[in-house]
């Protein structure tokens, strides 16, 4: 005998294991090498992580110097991509699941904010501390939204400037979506600043003034 209420929970479970199937099915392979920032003629060598976001911000295909951090954290990023996107997700999706990898699985540095440490001489405040230690602070997280997202061949910009929350100075992100500017901020979204609640928050793309 099923109520109403057990039938609907059992087709929520079909429903659910249904989209996972075709999510599996969709998963790109772990070799898989056709990324949008293959297929860029124009190209730049880099060695550090600095130098490899930059490259990335301006949609350069990076070359990676040999065992230098870019190139370990560049192959981490497209690693990443290939588990967390497939080839049939609308851009918009694409940019949430980026979003939601980086508010899931690294932590604000809050050690660092508050004992008044320079993110400059911290691994923190660069693409190290993302990928490396799972704890950044917000130009890094915005770094490596940037560059993930050009990666995918999604044109975004890391913007640095101050909010109404930190005057002192604060760094996000510009996305570009079917031709108009949004912003996203995925420090702001992350787990530990959110009361510590490990979910993620549906983005809401404000408009780019």
């Amino acid at each position: 005998f099923k109520t109403k209420k057990n039938k609907r929970t059992e087709k929520k479970k079909r429903k659910k294991g249904k989209k996972r199937r075709r999510i599996n099915e969709e998963k790109r392979k772990e070799d898989f090498n056709e990324f949008y920032i293959d297929s860029v003629s124009d190209t730049m060598e880099v060695e550090t992580t600095f130098q490899l976001a930059n490259c990335l911000s301006k949609g350069i295909r990076p070359i990676c110097k040999e065992g230098s951090n870019a190139s370990v954290i560049y192959e981490m990023m497209r690693d990443i991509l290939r588990n967390i996107i497939n080839d049939n997700m609308s851009d918009y999706e694409k940019i949430q699941a980026i979003h939601d990898y980086l508010c899931e699985n690294v932590s604000y540095d809050y050690d660092l904010y508050y004992n008044g440490g320079s993110p400059k001489y911290s691994e923190s405040g660069w693409l190290e501390g993302v990928f490396f230690n799972k704890q950044a602070v917000c130009g890094a997280f915005a770094d490596a939204f940037t560059s993930m997202c050009n990666i995918e061949g999604i044109i975004c910009v890391t913007v640095k400037g101050s909010s109404k929350t930190d005057p002192s100075g604060h760094a996000w992100n510009k996305v570009k979506l079917d031709g108009i500017w949004y912003n996203v901020d995925p420090t702001w979204d992350c787990s530990n600043i959110r009361n510590g609640k490990n979910q993620t928050t549906k983005i809401e793309l404000g408009k780019a003034e």
